[in-house]
């Protein structure tokens, strides 16, 4: 597919579709979720217009912006109306083995609950059926979203309970430490296109894959993400898995080699305490006496 009919897909479709297979989404019925996540477009759409009176008596609770409003409905409705939360369990125990952590099937008819790697995808997914422009982006071993169009830029941190907004400065130093460098460079803190959303979605399958002890497959995945986006971060995952082979990779010839090592040094320590085979001419039982000078022994 090429970059530009990749634009037009359906990001929450992506998502589950780089989810499927893996360990945790042997229940996984993408249609159906897919039409879950229509029906609370259409809960987020009523209850935004019902409380839209809200906005407009007080629109100073709200930053005096639309966009932040509109946001804080649909986060609200999301945690509050169909339990979407986050898994409590991975706030000090990170497993990329469980893909209903990292993927939104894990919040769509699912208690598992998410983490920050699949919420802002739900909430993203969300807003663009809505027609907003919100767009996903990436802090350092972190993920949020933004809203990005209409005169507003805001972004959205909905991991924890409720919404928050924070300038970028915040996330240059949280979690991980961000470069000036690295943001001039595009590496972080910028919207993401949908290519590159897809990608961050294929080195999620990745870890969870290398993970569960699938390396080979893993590295499909960080080269397809590699297509997609030349984030250094995912050359880097992939170098990790094709680094050059050395005897350890091999621990059954390494093991043939000791052994082989071991027999040549118990052969040498035979040899080695055996006297030679003609130390002296004098214990020679075939001849007697010394050379002559032509170097025959005399009869």
């Amino acid at each position: 597919m090429s970059p530009e009919s990749l634009e037009g897909q359906d990001l929450a479709l992506l998502n589950l579709r780089s989810a499927e297979g893996l360990p945790g989404s042997e229940s996984l019925n993408v249609s159906e979720t897919l039409a879950t996540l229509d029906r609370w477009t259409r809960r987020v759409r009523s209850e935004t217009e019902r409380n839209y009176w809200r906005f407009e008596g007080k629109p100073e609770d709200y930053q005096n912006s639309l966009a932040y409003f509109r946001m804080l409905m649909l986060v609200t409705v999301l945690q509050e109306d169909f339990g979407v939360h986050y898994n409590l369990d991975r706030v000090h125990d990170i497993d990329f083995t469980r893909s209903q952590d990292l993927f939104i099937h894990g919040l769509v008819g699912s208690t598992n609950g998410g983490t920050c790697v699949s919420m802002p995808v739900l909430y993203t997914s969300i807003a663009r059926r809505l027609g907003y422009p919100v767009y996903l982006v990436l802090a350092k071993e972190h993920l949020f979203c933004r809203w990005e169009g209409q005169g507003e830029r805001i972004n959205i941190e909905g991991s924890s309970r409720g919404m928050n907004s924070y300038r970028d400065e915040h996330y240059m130093s949280w979690p991980h430490e961000i470069s000036q460098d690295e943001v001039l460079r595009g590496l972080y803190l910028k919207s993401l296109s949908t290519k590159e959303s897809f990608a961050a979605f294929l080195t999620s399958r990745g870890h969870c894959l290398e993970d569960n002890g699938l390396s080979g497959e893993a590295a499909v995945c960080y080269s397809q993400a590699l297509k997609h986006s030349q984030h250094p971060i995912y050359r880097g995952f992939l170098s990790r898995l094709i680094r050059p082979k050395t005897i350890d990779d091999f621990p059954e010839l390494l093991a043939q080699q000791e052994k082989l090592q071991k027999k040549l040094e118990q052969q040498r320590e035979a040899f080695s305490s055996q006297s030679t085979p003609m130390n002296s001419f004098s214990n020679n039982p075939f001849t007697s006496g010394t050379p002559n000078s032509s170097g025959v022994f005399p009869k």
